[in-house]
């Protein structure tokens, strides 16, 4: 290769990646806040669902935010088909296109198509869940889903609509840590 042709190479070689790496990410930032709507300036949780909303929990509400409006949910004590509590951990959304609500009083899924909340609750056996606080939730390849409280796991069985749980016990050497 002579001088000129690898001067060239040399040349076109740098021209190319200088033209790969300058590329500038143009990111756009909207700040929310309660001045916009936003129940609190505190966000514990966010979830973006399947039409592109965004979810974010907070200390005082669950929010559902499309771009331009917020639509904020609260605990409503006369009203079954609210949040269970306005305090928000953890969300999710399933599958199904449900989204999954953790709070420090029981679980609610949301239902988009009725715009209603059923709740659960911490109670023993199938119809409830080890503990009140749900912290996290995962939906698994099988379609359980499960939710960590603050005693164990509670895994909701889509098809049979029911928990089983894996509780912490200190004696057990197999359970939980």
């Amino acid at each position: 290769m002579s001088i000129l042709n690898r001067n060239r190479f040399i040349v076109f070689f740098f021209l190319l990646t200088e033209c790969l790496f300058a590329q500038e990410n143009d990111f756009h930032f909207h700040h929310l806040s309660v001045k916009n709507g936003l129940s609190n300036n505190s966000v514990i949780a966010i979830e973006q669902d399947r039409l592109g909303q965004m979810w974010f929990g907070t200390r005082n509400g669950l929010n559902r935010y499309n771009g331009t409006n917020i639509d904020v949910f609260k605990h409503i004590p006369e009203d079954s088909t609210s949040l269970s509590n306005s305090d928000i951990l953890s969300i999710n959304e399933d599958s199904d296109g449900y989204i999954w609500v953790g709070t420090y009083n029981g679980l609610n899924r949301y239902d988009p198509v009725k715009n209603t909340f059923k709740s659960f609750y911490k109670r023993n056996g199938p119809d409830g869940l080890c503990n009140a606080v749900v912290i996290c939730s995962k939906e698994m390849s099988n379609g359980e889903i499960w939710f960590g409280t603050a005693n164990g796991i509670s895994i909701f069985n889509k098809s049979k609509n029911n928990f089983t749980h894996i509780l912490y016990k200190e004696e057990d050497a197999n359970g939980l840590p």
